[in-house]
């Protein structure tokens, strides 16, 4: 599914939710990557290289909610 499918779909609760499956923040959520290292949201965005859309999504809504603008 297209990240802006998938991000129609989220609440904040639902993106905070979202569990990372690799990396340096394996197993925590991204509600904690945003609490603990909130600058670390934008390289799931704009770096990240795996298959994981909903990670991406998630992300992104997070990032939006903090500045205004989710829908």
């Amino acid at each position: 599914m297209p990240v802006e499918q998938i991000y129609s779909l989220l609440n904040r609760d639902s993106a905070a939710s979202v569990v990372i499956p690799m990396g340096f923040n394996k197993g925590k959520t991204l509600g904690q990557v945003a609490v603990e290292k909130p600058a670390s949201l934008q390289w799931y965005v704009d770096s990240y290289g795996g298959p994981d859309n909903l990670l991406r999504a998630a992300a992104k809504f997070l990032i939006d909610a903090a500045l205004g603008q989710a829908s």
